[in-house]
């Protein structure tokens, strides 16, 4: 077992709270953003999202001699819509997430530490900032 599974690393709560709050507007601002690409989608099916073709009428008792107009929906289309809807539902979940640890961190003194895994530092975000990167030096013999 390596050391890196079994260490921990102490934080604040108020750190911790802090960076909850952080995510849960990440994912109110998401979620906006998400609901309003879900109404656009669906106006766009409303407004050009189906078009017409004519197909063979399956409930007439003479099947190869009456046509009726079908409704064929723009995959593309409905795609978006899936999609957005798909976000909708990731960043509802994650803001739900996210509030519920704020008001159980809320609980606890600011400054009381708390020892959290690598999960939990990935997870609320408190990595440090990425080092900036370093140019390669080219090789100029």
């Amino acid at each position: 077992m390596s050391q890196r599974e079994t260490w921990t690393f102490q934080f604040a709560a108020g750190v911790v709270l802090d960076a909850a709050d952080q995510r849960v507007r990440h994912h109110r601002q998401r979620l906006v953003h998400w609901l309003a690409r879900v109404e656009a989608a669906k106006a766009g099916l409303k407004d050009s999202g189906i078009d017409w073709r004519e197909a063979v009428d399956k409930r007439s008792r003479y099947p190869s001699s009456q046509y009726v107009d079908q409704p064929v929906f723009d995959t593309l289309k409905l795609e978006v819509l899936r999609e957005a809807q798909e976000r909708v539902a990731h960043h509802r979940k994650e803001k739900d997430a996210y509030e519920t640890w704020m008001g159980v961190l809320a609980t606890s003194e600011r400054d009381r530490l708390l020892d959290l895994d690598f999960a939990d530092v990935v997870y609320f975000g408190l990595m440090a900032p990425t080092p900036p990167q370093i140019p390669e030096e080219s090789d100029v013999s």
